[in-house]
């Protein structure tokens, strides 16, 4: 397509997010018909050197543009499109109503998509699987659980609250993100006890339904939820100094790369610790040291220690024999990642600059590393790449004035 330059769109159209794609172009005016290019799926042809060297991911769909430029990862996808061709806009034709279909899109993939994906991932590895379909996965997602499947501030801004848990991840990354921007939330922070279960109490639900922290009231009643979601909605706000892209390819390979990070490391991470909660291996209390264990110590003394079932109101569905494989899973990835930097020898996930990616990885790891999912500690000798990109992360303004800003809070 000349006004695009796309020279080729790789894919399997029968496929679930091939079909998101086509649709998602379609109803924008958009046919790729006439350089769409057929991989067989099915016959792992996605996964040859010849596509792995250019979406070492080795997914369905992708795009290859004139320049050479690789846009993969659904969501990204359809993101790039709308901005290469905003109307008719199917993300949202305002700040607000982007925010909002990012936000509903995020709590769906998490809670609907992504479960239901590894339910049948999950599936295909378990006695319940026979004929084709048997461990079709297997040489994409090394780590399997078969006995899993069926467990499925400002004026400017408007902004009136910003409704947060400074010390976790996801509050962590909306903070080091706003404050790479210039932007400071700490005149509309309202601190949430989180470990008091505060933010699933009927007035916060009553906003925001999932239950989640961080999210954001706007002054018109507008409600952002969803980490990604509010920092897309940020950096629409105030693009510079850019923090996902300051082009729409740019930008496309940040949320690549974010989509790839978020679904192999972030989630499996998180998914470990959550069933690693309800397993018997949580137990005891944590070291006194750490005001995070000092918190869920006075909360959940009655259970065998601070995190023993703290999830359990929010995730009815945990797997406790599950969060070894599923950290195992995130140490795959950041492997991967690892074997993909001995080549490019790039300073972050996405290239040579700083991005959210890069934000939401450091957050996860050093916040999990002394809370069940110790990377570094165990595997450091493995991580170069990783153990260099959390200095070079730990040494930027930005994460220095979040991490100082923890220490008021909490001490």
């Amino acid at each position: 397509m000349t006004d695009l330059k796309i020279k080729n769109f790789y894919t399997f159209a029968k496929f679930p997010n091939p079909m998101i794609v086509e649709i998602f172009a379609r109803e924008k005016g958009i046919d790729l018909f006439a350089i769409e290019k057929t991989v067989d799926a099915p016959g792992l042809e996605n996964r040859n050197a010849e596509h792995l060297a250019r979406n070492p991911a080795g997914q369905l769909p992708y795009l290859e543009l004139e320049d050479g430029t690789v846009i993969a990862e659904t969501i990204t996808i359809c993101e790039w499109l709308e901005e290469m061709k905003p109307e008719p806009a199917f993300i949202g034709s305002t700040p607000e109503k982007r925010a909002v279909a990012r936000m509903w899109q995020r709590r769906m993939e998490e809670h609907f998509v992504y479960p239901t994906f590894y339910s049948v991932r999950f599936w295909t590895a378990s006695e319940d699987c026979s004929g084709p379909l048997k461990n079709f996965f297997a040489q994409r997602n090394k780590v399997l659980i078969p006995g899993a499947w069926k467990d499925p501030a400002m004026t400017a801004f408007k902004i009136k609250n910003f409704y947060t848990f400074a010390k976790f991840p996801n509050p962590m990354v909306v903070e080091i993100f706003a404050r790479e921007k210039g932007i400071d939330l700490c005149a509309v922070e309202k601190t949430v006890d989180l470990p008091g279960l505060e933010h699933r109490c009927e007035e916060h639900l009553a906003r925001n339904p999932a239950g989640g922290l961080p999210y954001i009231e706007l002054e018109d009643g507008t409600v952002i939820a969803e980490t990604i979601a509010i920092c897309e909605w940020l950096e629409e706000m105030k693009p510079e100094p850019a923090c996902i892209g300051s082009t729409p390819e740019k930008r496309a390979v940040a949320r690549m790369w974010q989509r790839r990070m978020e679904e192999h490391f972030v989630y499996p991470t998180f998914y470990s610790v959550r069933f690693w909660t309800a397993s018997e291996d949580c137990s005891g209390p944590l070291k006194e040291k750490r005001a995070v264990a000092r918190m869920w110590q006075r909360r959940m003394e009655e259970h065998n220690g601070p995190l023993k079932n703290f999830f359990f109101q929010r995730n009815k569905v945990l797997i406790p024999e599950a969060w070894k494989e599923m950290q195992a899973w995130a140490l795959s990835q950041l492997e991967w990642l690892e074997d993909l930097k001995r080549k490019s020898r790039s300073e972050y996930i996405a290239g040579d600059e700083m991005t959210v990616v890069d934000i939401q990885v450091y957050a996860t790891l050093v916040f999990f590393e002394d809370l069940g999912a110790p990377f570094i500690k165990q595997h450091g000798e493995k991580l170069p790449w990783t153990k260099a990109l959390i200095t070079r992360m730990a040494e930027r303004p930005a994460v220095k004035k979040c991490h100082e800003h923890i220490k008021e809070l909490f001490g």
